[in-house]
């Protein structure tokens, strides 16, 4: 008399031997096509551990009364896509409103990124270092490394210059740190949406200045080239945003309870880099 484990294999061939006559690549076995197991013998399958599944496959079990029973649908995986959330850019306890382009800021539109970007041999030896971090750790060592590249120079005639610019001049001034960082982050992968280029006035100093916030993961973090750390920025109590850029939108910020900063003279008149 057969043991219970050699009827189960027993059992087993049969159904085994049927399935793979009919839908061999349903049941989900590798290798061997459906005639060669079809020939194969009882014994072949005298041991449960011959047989081989496919991940993804439920393996063969007895019910209660013995009987074999095998699941030949295969589990179904599917990718949902992916999706983000936009970023907050009420940067500063502020409150953005979308515009139009502002002529007193038309330089934006010759140093916003435009993708992957030739990058200058001065940085091309940080951007592959980066390039192996974590966007976090990519974002600290850009803003350190571009603070320590680049030497601080008022510019009175208030040009934003480009990455190749600063690269090629060695100097430059608050907004053309937040570019030249906003350039390189860019060429590494970061998304427009994820890089705000700031304008701004420090109420403790009584300056305007231009700073990078790069959100990552919901959270803001302030590229400044008055500090080697990406800071958060609810941290900056006397930064006053004025008006932002992202890609090719353009904000304006208030605050809650009404007003917006006091810029004497207008917009035309806002001088970065003076002092900074």
């Amino acid at each position: 008399m057969l043991n219970k484990n050699k009827s189960i294999a027993i059992a087993t061939a049969a159904l085994l031997t049927g399935l793979v006559l009919g839908t061999a690549t349903q049941a989900g076995f590798e290798g061997g096509s459906a005639e060669r197991a079809a020939s194969s013998s009882v014994a072949r399958f005298a041991s449960i551990d011959t047989l081989k599944l496919r991940p993804g496959y439920d393996m063969l079990r007895p019910g209660v009364d013995d009987t074999v029973t095998a699941s030949i649908a295969p589990t179904i995986e599917t990718t949902a896509p992916i999706r983000r959330s936009a970023p907050n850019y009420n940067v500063f306890k502020s409150v953005v409103v979308p515009v139009g382009k502002l002529p007193a800021f038309a330089q934006w539109s010759k140093v916003q990124p435009s993708g992957a970007s030739a990058v200058p041999a001065k940085f091309a030896s940080l951007v592959e270092q980066a390039s192996g971090l974590s966007q976090v750790e990519a974002l600290k060592l850009i803003n350190r490394e571009v603070n320590r590249a680049i030497k601080y120079r008022s510019d009175k005639s208030d040009q934003w210059q480009t990455l190749a610019q600063s690269a090629a001049r060695g100097t430059g001034d608050c907004e053309d740190y937040a570019i030249a960082k906003m350039t390189l982050l860019a060429d590494l992968g970061f998304r427009p949406e994820q890089l705000q280029f700031i304008v701004l006035k420090d109420t403790r100093r009584q300056l305007y200045h231009a700073v990078l916030a790069v959100h990552v993961d919901g959270k803001r973090y302030i590229l400044d080239n008055l500090s080697n750390t990406a800071a958060s920025d609810d941290i900056f109590r006397t930064y006053k945003p004025i008006a932002s850029f992202v890609g090719s939108k353009t904000y304006i910020h208030g605050f809650k309870g009404g007003g917006e900063t006091t810029v004497a003279g207008g917009y035309g008149s806002i001088r970065l880099g003076e002092g900074n």
